[in-house]
């Protein structure tokens, strides 16, 4: 993931040591790109997930949401079903291990490869960011491509 000059190796600048967990949530459209993201410092659970739910809903309007969601325990929890519910969002479930059918895994390729280019401009010096905006120019690099 990077370059050096002929018979060099890259310097690492500092260390890194042990990095911090973060989880995210993203929102994506066919025409727009990203539509939100959000990310906490641990795991969500369905009561946060759920609570995302409002927010994007809020954020789209009058809109007609339709979420493509796989079997992961936020997305099957009992509060987000009520969300869901009252929200009255339109769910397609993705079939059962076929990650390559969901949408959201690109986006999360996309994201986790710049992600892991700002940490090496980190590990060599070259950027001064937190490991917070890392993932947010991250997040933000998913529109642009």
């Amino acid at each position: 993931m990077a370059w050096a000059a002929k018979r060099r190796n890259v310097a690492q600048c500092r260390r890194m040591g042990p990095q911090k967990c973060v989880a995210v949530v993203a929102a994506v459209s066919a025409v727009g790109g990203l539509i939100s993201f959000e990310r906490r410092p641990s795991s969500y659970k369905g009561q946060q997930f759920s609570e995302y739910l409002e927010r994007l809903e809020a954020l789209v309007a009058d809109k007609p949401m339709t979420l493509l969601m796989d079997n992961c325990g936020i997305h099957t929890a009992a509060v987000t079903q009520e969300v869901i519910s009252r929200l009255d969002i339109n769910v397609l479930w993705c079939v059962p291990y076929r990650p390559d059918l969901n949408a959201i895994e690109f986006v999360w390729a996309i994201a986790k490869r710049k992600f892991k280019q700002l940490q090496l401009q980190r590990m060599m010096g070259t950027l001064q960011l937190s490991f917070e905006e890392c993932v947010d120019r991250a997040m933000a690099a998913v529109t642009r491509e």
